[in-house]
């Protein structure tokens, strides 16, 4: 538990303070799996369960933002945050790309961040508030540092003068972070049942005599 609150804290204050796009994504990364890991180190069901939908989450929410980076990246001149560049082609589609994802990312409703910390902070509801401190605080932080580097990347470009770098339209990149997103819409409607039967797999997993029972092998004589 304690290496899960400080993973987390790393994370968090790596995203705002990042300098590039990628090194951004690669803290909340880093921040996603310190927040997995504060639920796995309390080693309760409940904990548990909101781990795994945390998990799956985080792994579809990271893979969109990372395509999101790579899209940025490739159509500016440097992969500075902290240097304003011109305008990127697609600039529109890319941006409301990053929006959704890095919504997701800090765990904001309505799609399912939000869920699964909510589902980790209800888990520790009658334990120490600090888990809850660190966890609020620590993605205020990440809302932040998204917010920083949307900014200097799609609003503050816009005001140059400079025309837009004429670049393919790329639509199997577009396809697939468009449906990372999707999935990460219908993780978030199916939040319900997907937490009933990681609920499930949680409890066998600290009980596992029924499942061990019910899949014995009778013994060849």
């Amino acid at each position: 538990l304690p290496a899960g609150l400080v993973t987390l804290v790393v994370g968090a204050v790596g995203v705002l303070g990042a300098s590039t796009l990628p090194r951004l994504v690669a803290f909340g990364a880093i921040a996603s799996m310190g927040t997995a890991f504060i639920a796995i180190g309390a080693f309760t069901p409940e904990t548990t369960a909101a781990a795994l939908y945390y998990i799956l989450h985080s792994t579809l929410a990271t893979a969109a933002l990372f395509l999101v980076a790579d899209l940025v990246t490739r159509r500016r001149s440097h992969a500075r945050l902290d240097d304003t560049a011109p305008p990127i082609a697609q600039s529109g589609l890319i941006a409301s790309l990053y929006l959704a994802a890095a919504v997701a990312m800090a765990g904001m409703p309505p799609l399912s961040g939000f869920i699964g910390k909510l589902l980790i902070l209800d888990a520790f509801r009658d334990q120490t508030a600090l888990v809850w401190s660190i966890i609020l605080g620590s993605s205020f932080l990440m809302i932040l540092g998204y917010a920083r580097a949307g900014s200097r990347v799609f609003w503050k470009a816009s005001a140059l003068e400079a025309q837009p770098d004429d670049a393919r339209a790329e639509p199997l990149a577009f396809t697939a972070t468009i449906a990372l997103l999707v999935a990460l819409v219908g993780l978030t409607v199916l939040a319900g049942p997907i937490t009933d039967w990681l609920t499930d797999t949680a409890a066998i997993l600290y009980a596992p005599e029924g499942y061990i029972s019910a899949n014995r092998l009778e013994a060849v004589q």
